[in-house]
């Protein structure tokens, strides 16, 4: 079955990724199949002072006084 699959590949009848997961180890390595390696790209990571954070006073709206009274009704 091995020679099979290697014969089958090399002739291009098969590809390797049709093979069963049984032999497809055997077969790479026999045809010098190796698995392509994929670079992760590598992350980097800055890291920032802590700042103290300010906080803004508060400011108050004062609020209008009125002069009005209400006129009552007899």
């Amino acid at each position: 079955m091995h020679n099979m699959f290697v014969t089958a590949v090399r002739l291009k009848f098969m590809d390797i990724n049709a093979v069963p997961e049984a032999f497809r180890a055997d077969v790479k390595k026999e045809l010098g199949i190796e698995d392509p390696v994929i670079e992760q790209p590598v992350e980097t990571v800055v890291e920032i002072p802590e700042q103290p954070v300010e906080e803004a006073p508060i400011e108050t709206t004062p609020t209008e006084v009125t002069a009005e009274q209400p006129t009552e009704t007899e």
